[in-house]
């Protein structure tokens, strides 16, 4: 008889421990928040509406922008635009709430799942806060060639790298 057991596969899920407490990821969530918002106090009170503030150039520059629309002003004369992107973002905080804690209870907790969750509910919250404080977003990034933006809209460029960097691990856990 022999006392060889044959290698059991180990789980694929990872240890549940998080990485960062939920009290964290809500501080790195008002941090990403809280610069996008310093950053258009500041844009506010330096730069009158629509004055451009060249950085380098004609290449680089800061403006005040009142972006009333969404993505790049598309549809900034429809009424009821606004009102729907507040809904949904709204909305779309919550789903991603309840769907990162279905995720979580499911696969663990990683990092990248976690720098995930914050970088996607950061521009969301500051989009809103923009909307009920200002009645727009505030847009005032220029680089030559590009629709003028905030900070918080590059914080979705990394939420998908996160979510891609997740799904690789979890894809490579599986074999």
């Amino acid at each position: 008889m022999s006392t060889y057991e044959p290698l059991a596969r180990p789980s694929w899920r990872p240890a549940t421990r998080p990485v960062l407490s939920h009290a964290s990821l809500a501080l790195a969530v008002g941090l990403l928040v809280g610069l996008d918002q310093a950053a258009k106090v500041w844009v506010e009170h330096t730069l009158p509406l629509r004055t451009t503030l060249p950085l380098w150039g004609e290449v680089v520059g800061l403006v005040h922008l009142a972006n009333r629309g969404a993505a790049g002003g598309l549809g900034e004369g429809l009424p009821w635009l606004v009102p729907a992107l507040e809904i949904s973002g709204a909305v779309l905080i919550v789903v991603l709430l309840a769907a990162y804690r279905l995720y979580e209870m499911h696969f663990g907790v990683s990092w990248r799942g976690q720098a995930f969750l914050v970088f996607a509910l950061a521009p969301l919250l500051c989009t809103l806060i923009d909307r009920v404080r200002l009645g727009y977003v505030l847009d005032f990034v220029h680089i030559a060639g590009w629709p003028i933006f905030n900070f918080g809209d590059l914080l979705p460029n990394f939420a998908v790298v996160f979510l891609l960097l997740e799904v690789v691990a979890v894809v490579k856990r599986s074999y």
